[in-house]
C-alpha cells in the first residue's frame, strides 16, 4: 500500500538511496524502462497474483537482481522465489538494517565466495562439477553438524548452486541464497558473539609478492553522521617496523577468496617488543585514518545535513498547511451544526467536537515530532567515529619454491 512503500522509501533516502515506488506491477515495468541504472529492486509479495513471477522472471533476464518480501517463509514461495532468479527472500517486519547489511552480498558470486568460506571454516569437502558449471558438491562432516545439528537428518551430501539461471534448470539442486535454511544460518553463526577468532598464522606460497614476514591486522572503523559509514581497513607491518599499505591491501582482497595457507603448523613468533610496537603502529594508522575520513566526510554530512533539514522542514511545512485546513474545515461544521435547531443535526455535535479534538491532539503531536526530528538531525551535525579489531595474524610470504620443498619432503 502506499503507506508502507512511503515509510520504506523515506528509510532508504534517509540511508542515502535514491528510491522510487509502485504499486502496481505495471507501473513497475514502467519505472525499469524508464531508469537507466536499477541497483535493486524489493518485490512485496501482499496483493498480487501469480503473474508476479513473470515480471521477476524479466528482471532476472534483465540481470537486475531483486529481492522477495513475504508475510511468512514457505517452500513454495521459496522455491518459487528461486526460478524466478531471486536474491533471496526476507520476511515482514521487514528490518531495514537487515537489508542494508545484505545489500554488499547480493551478487551470487560474492554470495558463493562468502558462503564457501564459511564451510570451508568447517573443513567442509566441496567439488565442483565439471559436468554442470555453478554446481558444487558438498560433503558435510560431525564439525559442520555439531553446530548445526537440523541438518544431520537431510545427509551428509548434497549438491548446491548460488547462480539463480542454473537454480531455474535444475530444481533438484539446492539454490543458497539469503532465505535459505541453511545460508540464514550461517549468517546468524558469524554475527554471534560466540564466532571464534580464526588461526593467526599464514604461511603464504606465491610469486606474486616478495617474501617477507610481519605483523597483519584488520579494523572495522565506523562513522557516524547524517548517513553512517563503515570500511574494513587493513594494516601490514613488517618485522622490521616498515607500514606496507598495498601488501595491507593485498592481503585484505586474497581473504575474500579461499586459498591454502595450512602447509605447516608454524607457531606464532614470541611476543616480543616487535609485536608491541607493530600494535602501537597499526593504532595509530588507524587513528589517523579516522581523523582524515572525519575530515572528508564532515564536508559531506554539512551538506547532506541541510538538505535534510530543508527537506523536513518543508515536509512538516507542509503537514501543518494541511491540518490548518482541516481544523477550520472541522470548526465550521461544528458551527453550523451547533447552530441548528433541527434535532436530529443537532444529534451530530459530539462526533464532531470529538473530530475537532482529533484534529488538534493531531496538530500538537506534530509540532512536537517536528521538533524532535529536527534535534535528531542537529545531534548528527557532527561525525563521530570508533573502531574495532577484528583480526591478527602473523603473516609469513614465502616463494613457490618452499611449496615444491614441501611437497617433496611429503
Amino acid at each position: 500500500n502506499h503507506s508502507s512503500l512511503g515509510i520504506l522509501a523515506n528509510r532508504l533516502e534517509h540511508e542515502g538511496f535514491r528510491t522510487r515506488g509502485a504499486v502496481s506491477l505495471e507501473e513497475m515495468d514502467q519505472i525499469i524502462k524508464q531508469e537507466k541504472k536499477i541497483s535493486l529492486v524489493l518485490i512485496d509479495l501482499s496483493g498480487f497474483d501469480q503473474s508476479v513471477w513473470e515480471h521477476c522472471a524479466a528482471l532476472c533476464d534483465a540481470k537486475i537482481p531483486f529481492l522477495i518480501i513475504s508475510l511468512q517463509r514457505s517452500p513454495t514461495i521459496q522455491r518459487d522465489s528461486i526460478k524466478s532468479g531471486a536474491s533471496g527472500v526476507l520476511t515482514k517486519p521487514l528490518q531495514v538494517k537487515e537489508l542494508l547489511e545484505r545489500r554488499g552480498v547480493l551478487n551470487y558470486q560474492s554470495m558463493t565466495q562468502f558462503i564457501l568460506g564459511l564451510l570451508n571454516e568447517f573443513h567442509v569437502q566441496i567439488k565442483e562439477s565439471k559436468q554442470m558449471e555453478g554446481v558444487y558438491t558438498l560433503q558435510l562432516n560431525n564439525k559442520f553438524f555439531n553446530e548445526f545439528p537440523q541438518f544431520e537428518r537431510e545427509g551428509k551430501e548434497r549438491q548446491v548452486t548460488f547462480d539463480p539461471s542454473v537454480a531455474r534448470d535444475y530444481e533438484t539442486i539446492d539454490f543458497l541464497a539469503f532465505g535459505h535454511e541453511l545460508v540464514d544460518k550461517l549468517v546468524e553463526y558469524v554475527r554471534s558473539d560466540n564466532y571464534p577468532g580464526l588461526a593467526s598464522y599464514r604461511l603464504i606460497i606465491t610469486d606474486d609478492k616478495e617474501p617477507v614476514r610481519g605483523w597483519y591486522f584488520t579494523y572495522v572503523l565506523e562513522y557516524h553522521g547524517v548517513k553512517d559509514f563503515k570500511e574494513v581497513f587493513p594494516v601490514f607491518i613488517t618485522l622490521e617496523g616498515t607500514e606496507d599499505d598495498s601488501l595491507a591491501a593485498w592481503l585484505l582482497e586474497r581473504s575474500a577468496r579461499i586459498r591454502r595457507e595450512d602447509y605447516d603448523s608454524s607457531e606464532l613468533p614470541p611476543r616480543d617488543g616487535s609485536f608491541e610496537r607493530a600494535v602501537a603502529d597499526a593504532h595509530r594508522l588507524v587513528q589517523q585514518r579516522l581523523v582524515e575520513q572525519q575530515s572528508i566526510l564532515s564536508v559531506q554530512n554539512t551538506d547532506r545535513l541541510e538538505k535534510e533539514r530543508i527537506k523536513l522542514e518543508n515536509l512538516y511545512e507542509y503537514r501543518q498547511k494541511a491540518l490548518a485546513d482541516k481544523l477550520e474545515s472541522v470548526n465550521n461544521v461544528l458551527n453550523k451544526v451547533s447552530e441548528s435547531t433541527d434535532p436530529t443535526v443537532r444529534r451530530i455535535i459530539p462526533v464532531w467536537q470529538k473530530n475537532l479534538e482529533n484534529v488538534i491532539q493531531l496538530t500538537e503531536r506534530t509540532k512536537i515530532e517536528r521538533e524532535s526530528r529536527l534535534n535528531e538531525l542537529r545531534e548528527r551535525e557532527q561525525i563521530s567515529a570508533q573502531h574495532e579489531i577484528i583480526s591478527a595474524s602473523f603473516v609469513d610470504i614465502v616463494p613457490a619454491t618452499y611449496a615444491l620443498a614441501v611437497d617433496k619432503d611429503n
